[in-house]
């Protein structure tokens, strides 16, 4: 029996008249006082559902801000295992049901969600809803909403496995576990001298035909025009998107009006964009002329004639690109100069000749995309040629583990780190990592096991293989990873002996800036790689034969509609273009190296809307 009405008297009432029934309280979240809610407890109540409007809104605030108060409190009052949290209003999508959870929730209440998949469209019938009004078959009904139940149940098996737990008891109130935004906004803009308001932005006039908020149709545009020419582009918009956050809502002090030229210039050719990849002292000693190399992707997420592509323009500019985790094809051997072999869970074509082979060997613990969910390949795309490479069953979907299992702890890390430079002497090691809410200690364990370069993969790349409760849900942004870092390894005395990469949505050369002057070294290239050689952003790369313009796929006539000399040109022309941008940046920055530029953040603008939001 769920009261609606009345305090801690009418629930006690209730207990005595019938100690058969569960009782429970109805109660808004803007009433929802902690101390009301112990009194409700201590009187007999065995269930409290809190409820708010359709956004998640309540007179105190957002719903998810009411349940960590109460949780806590009847923690702290030892009562809150006598008690069942019940949280509704504002659960629209799967991935709010373990935020709810994480914040205190045992369980959530499923109230439009379900009307929508009855049907009714909330906004375009206010009038008169076939769904409200029960205008279907029920069984229909009632098979659509199992359908939507059941989707819920997998995407949480998907969080709860990224997180390692077994059952979901073990989330509740683990607010150690997520990544509060408002919280970590605070302290990122904290960073910035100088913040400016900015008009409130008007609605485009019409709708994009490509692209999205991050990759709008200019940036796209003019990532082909510098692939095609080489050479910065001469219109449009080419520095920032329109995500409202990120690195959209920085510019370099020169380019919000304030002049920013220093005392004694700098010329733009006499920028050094040099990135030195082992600071420990110890050998090899490896240094590439520009400030990033390519990413990781795989055999079978990409064509043969992708990777061919990005490993010969590697070569052209002295720099390198990942094979990924599918293995190291042998038509990529003459370029192992420039080639990082990855070696990720599912240990997917990890050869001791291919270790070997490598000058750069990097480990993949988590991707940002999908942190603690390993690399997917859907069946489609696992060809008999792609198969053989990973030594799997052709048309099978490969799904690699996570963890390592043979890692549970720095120690076991440092095994693995010793395994690669016993086997290849000779070899950078990397050890690539999503960006968690104490990404700063694992940055620390990293470099006591060794490794010479950590890798920070944020949450905006661009992979079309992720499920989409992990997209954009669990990793945080890369441009809060890298000060936390970065700031880390300062007062730990140990920044100087690493080199911190970062990626995770690095569209352009201003990307690049800003990553290096929120206090990374580099940046790590995969998205901007695809985009030089055609891609529009379809995420059509995991669907049935993959991308149709030939990038992302392993069909084999698919495949020939990327000639790989024609991409190598074009990506290589994207590094000179970019190069070119740098070293104009730099030189009105004053700066006579990319080095100088890391940690500045006094060299950032954050801009912000009038009413303080970012912009």
């Amino acid at each position: 029996a769920e009261i609606t009405g009345g305090d801690e008297t009418t629930v006690a009432a209730l207990r005595a008249a019938r100690p058969d029934l569960i009782v429970g309280r109805y109660l808004s979240a803007g009433d929802a006082d902690p101390t009301h809610v112990e009194r409700l407890v201590r009187a007999g109540a065995e269930v409290i559902h809190l409820f708010a409007d359709e956004y998640g809104q309540s007179t105190r605030g957002f719903i998810a801000d009411a349940i960590r108060d109460v949780h806590r409190h009847l923690v702290r009052e030892g009562i809150r295992d006598e008690v069942t949290l019940v949280a509704s209003g504002g659960i629209a999508t799967a991935e709010h049901v373990p935020k709810a959870i994480v914040c205190g929730a045992d369980l959530v209440a499923i109230d439009l969600a379900a009307l929508v998949a009855f049907g009714c469209a909330l906004w375009a019938d206010r009038t008169h809803c076939s769904a409200e009004h029960g205008e279907f078959a029920v069984e229909w009904g009632a098979q659509r909403l199992v359908n939507l139940m059941a989707a819920w149940r997998d995407q949480l098996l998907e969080c709860l496995g990224a997180m390692g737990m077994r059952e979901v008891r073990r989330l509740r109130g683990e607010a150690g576990r997520a990544i509060f935004q408002p919280q970590e906004e605070e302290a990122f803009r904290a960073l910035f001298p100088r913040r400016v308001a900015v008009p409130p932005e008007t609605a485009p006039a019409e709708v994009a035909k490509e692209g999205d908020f991050r990759w709008t149709e200019e940036l796209l545009a003019a990532t082909w025009t510098q692939a095609a020419t080489g050479r910065p582009p001469v219109r449009g918009e080419f520095r920032v998107g329109h995500s409202g956050g990120g690195f959209d809502v920085l510019r370099f002090a020169f380019e919000d009006g304030d002049d920013g030229t220093p005392e004694g210039s700098v010329s733009p050719e006499t920028v050094d964009l040099s990135l030195q990849l082992n600071r420990r002292g110890d050998s090899p000693q490896i240094t590439i002329p520009v400030p990033f190399y390519g990413g990781g992707m795989s055999f079978g997420s990409v064509s043969l004639q992708t990777m061919l592509a990005r490993a010969v323009a590697a070569k052209t500019i002295g720099t390198f690109t990942s094979t990924g985790e599918g293995g190291y094809p042998d038509e990529l051997a003459s370029y192992a100069e420039w080639i990082i072999t990855q070696v990720a869970t599912g240990l997917f074509g990890v050869r001791e000749e291919t270790i070997q082979r490598a000058r750069f060997v990097e480990f993949k613990y988590a991707q940002g995309a999908k942190p603690g969910l390993g690399g997917h390949l859907l069946g489609g795309k696992t060809t008999e040629v792609v198969a053989t490479m990973r030594e799997a069953v052709a048309w099978t979907s490969l799904f690699s583990p996570f963890p390592f299992h043979s890692v549970y702890s720095v120690e076991d890390h440092k095994k693995h780190v010793d395994w690669i430079r016993s086997v290849n002497p000779r070899a950078i090691v990397s050890v690539k990592v999503s960006t968690p809410t104490d990404v700063d200690m694992v940055a620390v364990g990293i470099y006591y096991a060794g490794a010479h370069v950590v890798h920070l993969d944020g949450g905006y790349g661009g992979t079309g293989a992720a499920p989409e409760i992990a997209k954009k849900n669990i990793a945080m942004p890369i441009e809060y990873a890298i000060p936390k870092v970065h700031q880390f390894l300062v007062n730990e005395g140990i920044r100087d002996e690493l080199t911190l990469m970062a990626s995770g949505g690095i569209r352009t050369p201003y990307d690049i800036a800003k990553a290096i002057a929120l206090g990374a070294d580099g940046v790590v290239i995969g998205m901007a790689d695809l985009v030089a050689i055609g891609c529009t952003r379809l995420a059509d790369c995991e669907k049935g034969r993959g991308c149709p313009f030939g990038i992302t796929t392993t069909d084999p006539e698919l495949s020939k509609l990327i000639d790989p000399q024609w991409a190598a040109g074009r990506i290589a022309n994207m590094y000179r273009a970019w190069s070119e941008q740098l070293r104009e940046l730099l030189a009105r920055l004053g700066l006579p190296s990319i080095r100088a530029l890391r940690g500045r953040t006094d060299l950032l603008v954050y801009l912000t809307r009038d009413d303080g939001a970012a912009a």
